[in-house]
């Protein structure tokens, strides 16, 4: 996870204040990365890692991996509208 947030900090911080998401993935987890972005500071939270391929013998192919990206793709964001109608 560090790893990650040192190569958020080493990318260009231009972009406006506000937050964004980031996703790591291994070959069976996943985490969620929250960054908070102001004038002064970035602040980032994460998730532990949260299965994303379901087991074998499960008996749902849902897993919290899963939900919590699902979860995040209903996430609306209006600054997201705002750049968009700009360009």
């Amino acid at each position: 996870m560090s790893r990650l947030i040192n190569v958020i900090l080493e990318q260009n911080l231009k972009d406006l204040p506000g937050d964004c998401f980031r996703i790591a993935f291994s070959v069976s987890h996943c985490a969620i990365v929250k960054v908070v972005k102001d004038t002064h500071m970035t602040m980032f939270s994460y998730t532990t890692a949260l299965q994303f391929l379901p087991s074998f013998y499960a008996e749902s192919p849902s897993t919290l991996g899963i939900t919590a990206l699902a979860r995040l793709g209903y996430r609306t964001d209006p600054a997201l509208f705002v750049r968009a109608a700009r360009r």
